[in-house]
């Protein structure tokens, strides 16, 4: 599956179903495909909904081997969709895929499927998740949007393959009103950048519970000026809110399989919704699925106040922006030119603090296969929970009560034996009724006999490991999994399958006949089906 960790299960309730829950009827028309882009999104969903889990994750990529001490994961990307503001009651409660100590998140709204004026905007962060939403100046509901994010732990760090960011926040008062002179914060970096850096930056709280987002400028190597930002609003209250933001070194490149630009740069061209687009092309990053991408201005050229907003223009291949006014003290948004400065990184990465690896660690492909694997690891970190997700096909939007997600897919590293006390604890990315896994042992780097196991299976998990016959020590193996809800399904495109457990003390022995117990499916196959199977 292309969903990250966190997809909760809970599905909405509210729309009927005219179709058995243990079969998905055909997603409706109206709904996002694996590929969104504002073309197919809805220009407006149900709002009755709130707190709606809705995510898109199109096609992750491998984030690595993560399994040595001197591996940290520091950040992580995701994409979701908000059927409609905050004012119609509808955020949405998101799950990072690890506990960080101290995060921030980043957010940019990628699509226009409703052309009013809208920020996105994020509260509630703690180590394990936030709540994103959207904010209209209207203080009104708006159409369904997609929204990209980006959460960091705070911090200056390097990443496989070279990328430099900091991130941090920021806890200020101080306010652009448009049609002032901008004046912010001023901050400082740790640590001079090389380059001028790309600075993206959100509000982290709802303490004032109006209209309002951020702004950045002054930008330099050593530093920029941060403040609020309300347009031409007119706020009931401006109050000390918490700004997050991460500043990027500029390039481009992989870190840990996964794709990734960042970018500044200003066209000299007026880019707000009344004008032209600026367009971010990243063609020749070579994303085969949309990025999760976030934008911000990066100055003041208009001092009507803006902030960055996607035009409608979202693919795999570009990105297009708009310097997003408000409409409140008049309908035009006509905008000047503004610094746009740029992240994307592939579809739910997962980013790790470069430090010296020991040279027995895998490389950085983002499609490990034998060749690239260690012949042997350390088996003295029992429970280490090593994944490798390469590009799992994306599961599509599951928002409405007939569709259903019955099953998942992914990939780990085994760096031992269970005899050498070397299991991977996994926790399934949604909570299940009664789950069967599936295992297989892809690689051979050691050519000694072993077989895949798993035990503890949970509704929201399961531990995988390896057994060598000779309860000995093993190399490293890179092991597919498989979860399904219990039942007989159609999948979305045809595929169907049947999933079920016996229990048994029924076993074969080498010489001996094969007599095992008799199971019979709920109802018969078209063609003798494939039947998979693991303890």
């Amino acid at each position: 599956s292309s969903q990250p960790s966190s997809v909760p299960s809970a599905m909405p309730s509210s729309m009927p179903s005219s179709q058995p829950s243990s079969v998905p009827s055909a997603m409706p028309s109206s709904m996002p495909s694996s590929q969104p882009s504002s073309s197919v999104m809805p220009s407006s969903m149900p709002s009755s909904m709130p707190s709606t889990d809705i995510f898109l994750c199109d096609s992750p990529v491998s984030v690595g081997v993560a399994s040595m001490t001197d591996n940290k994961f520091v950040a992580e990307t995701g994409k979701v969709v908000l059927q409609n503001t905050l004012s119609s009651g509808i955020f949405l409660n998101v799950t990072f895929r690890r506990t960080y100590s101290d995060p921030v998140v980043l957010t940019f709204i990628n699509s226009r499927n409703d052309w009013n004026s809208v920020a996105p905007r994020v509260k509630d962060v703690t180590p394990n998740g936030c709540a994103i939403f959207m904010h209209n100046p209207s203080n009104s509901s708006h159409g369904a949007e997609t929204v990209s994010y980006f959460v960091a732990e705070k911090g200056r760090y390097e990443l496989h393959g070279g990328a430099i960011f900091e991130a941090g926040s920021h806890d200020t008062s101080t306010a652009h009103q448009g049609g002032d002179g901008y004046i912010g914060d001023q901050l400082s970096f740790s640590a001079p950048f090389q380059n001028v850096p790309a600075v993206l930056h959100t509000l982290n709280t709802y303490n004032n519970a109006d209209f309002m987002t951020s702004l950045a400028t002054d930008i330099n190597t050593d530093g920029f000026q941060i403040a609020q930002e309300y347009a031409e609003t007119t706020p009931s209250s401006v109050v000390q809110e918490t700004i997050a933001w991460i500043a990027f070194e500029t390039g481009s490149g992989t870190s840990t399989g996964s794709k990734y630009v960042i970018g500044i740069d200003n066209d000299r061209i007026d880019n707000g919704v009344d004008n032209e687009e600026y367009i971010i092309d990243y063609t020749l990053v070579g994303y085969e699925t949309l990025p999760d991408l976030v934008a911000a201005v990066n100055l003041e050229n208009g001092n009507n106040g803006a902030w960055a907003r996607g035009s409608g223009t979202f693919s795999n291949t570009s990105q297009g922006v708009f310097a997003e006014e408000d409409q409140e003290k008049d309908p035009e948004r006509s905008h000047v030119s503004e610094p746009i400065a740029w992240v994307a990184f592939e579809s739910c990465s997962d980013l790790i603090q470069a430090t010296s690896q020991p040279s027995s660690m895998p490389s950085e492909s983002s499609q490990p296969s034998s060749s690239t694997m260690p012949s042997s690891m350390p088996s003295a970190t029992p429970s280490i929970q090593v994944f490798l997700c390469d590009i799992p096909s994306s599961m599509g939007v599951v928002g409405l009560a007939d569709s259903k997600i019955v099953a998942e897919t992914g990939k780990v590293v085994l760096q031992n034996t269970i005899s050498s006390d070397i299991f991977v604890n996994i926790t399934f990315r949604r909570t299940y009724s009664d789950p069967v896994v599936l295992a297989f042992v892809n690689s051979r780097n050691d050519w000694n006999s072993v077989a895949p196991r798993v035990k503890d299976v949970t509704p929201n998990g399961c531990i995988v490991f390896m057994h060598n016959p000779s309860n000995s020590s093993h190399g490293t193996e890179l092991v597919s999994y498989f979860v399904a809800e219990k039942g007989r399904y159609e999948l979305h495109g045809g595929a169907i399958f049947e999933a079920g457990s016996h229990d048994t003390s029924t076993a074969h022995e080498g010489g001996q006949n094969y007599i095992g117990d008799q199971l019979w499916f709920t109802e018969p196959f078209q063609n003798m089906p494939a039947v998979l199977h693991t303890l």
